[in-house]
């Protein structure tokens, strides 16, 4: 009997521990999983103004000199999949073909000196750099997010909660891109 009047006090206070922190990890876990989603739309916003900036060069380069037809397909193309691309992999791909169409149009813009000399088509070169500025910082904040939340699901009490909340590995990571 004087068992059972100490081992239930301490049952009931180990209970309401177990439930305190399963309630603050599981909201700490959401709180992450906003993050991510947060960072994942300051990436996507930086990925729409480059593919903007993108279009809008090669819109002033055909009006100083023809660019190929197909360079241009392949850059309306991979800037629709930047733009309606459904989730954040979609997005990445289109982004990764954008500046490979990217690519094309400067090396085009090479041998066309008349190109080279225009100041407006210079501008929105400068400026798709400094949109790239952007992209970087931001993908470096989304996958630092998305490491750290990948991190904690692993480690216990953690593991515990996300697999009984339904918590799940996100391996959307925006890779670095190497030139």
């Amino acid at each position: 009997m004087r068992t059972a009047l100490i081992a239930i006090p301490v049952l009931l206070a180990a209970t309401a521990a177990a439930g305190t922190t399963f309630v603050r990890v599981r909201a700490d876990l959401a709180q992450q999983r906003t993050d991510i989603a947060s960072e994942w739309d300051d990436v996507g916003q930086a990925l729409q103004e480059r593919a903007g900036l993108i279009a809008d060069l090669v819109d002033a380069g055909q009006k100083i000199a023809p660019l190929q037809a197909e360079v241009v397909k392949q850059v309306a193309d991979a800037r629709r999949a930047v733009l309606g691309g459904p989730g954040p992999e979609d997005k990445i791909a289109g982004n990764l073909r954008l500046s490979n169409a990217l690519a094309k149009v400067l090396v085009e813009s090479e041998n066309l000196p008349r190109m080279r000399s225009n100041a407006a088509f210079l501008r929105l070169e400068e400026e798709i750099k400094n949109s790239e500025d952007r992209i970087a910082e931001a993908r470096l904040k989304y996958n630092d997010s998305l490491e750290h939340y990948n991190a904690r699901i692993q480690s216990f009490p953690q593991n515990l909660v996300a697999r009984i909340s339904g918590f799940g590995r996100n391996d959307a990571y925006f890779p670095t891109e190497h030139f």
